[in-house]
């Protein structure tokens, strides 16, 4: 499973258009993904103390618009991208993300016992 950081907001205009194509689609080529590891450093590092945050969960396993790749900003490891609009379909589930007291995040009981 791999996993995108967005808002609820961004979520429910998903549900509404069937498709998911955020601002980094247009101005990189991809949606930004995280494997579940990865998935803390990720939200730490840029959106930490944001609010209605939610995790869209794919199944990489389901498409091949999903490429892993070196990021950007030479942090280490290979990150998923997925390269094109995300079909309303692709999503396998929606988990709420809030963060905690000091802004931080924790990952969600449901992922992190898999």
């Amino acid at each position: 499973m791999v996993y995108h950081i967005c808002t609820q907001t961004s979520y429910e205009s998903v549900k509404i258009r069937g498709k998911y194509s955020p601002d980094s689609l247009g101005k990189e080529g991809f949606i930004h993904f995280s494997s579940i590891r990865q998935i803390l450093e990720t939200a730490n590092s840029f959106y930490r103390g944001q609010d209605d945050l939610v995790l869209l969960e794919v199944d990489e396993q389901l498409t091949d618009q999903i490429r892993f790749e070196r990021p950007a900003d030479h942090r280490e490891g290979l990150f998923p991208h997925y390269y094109g609009e995300l079909p309303v379909e692709l999503i396998r589930r929606v988990l709420p993300f809030p963060h905690q007291a000091d802004g931080t995040f924790k990952l969600p009981e449901e992922i992190a016992e898999s």
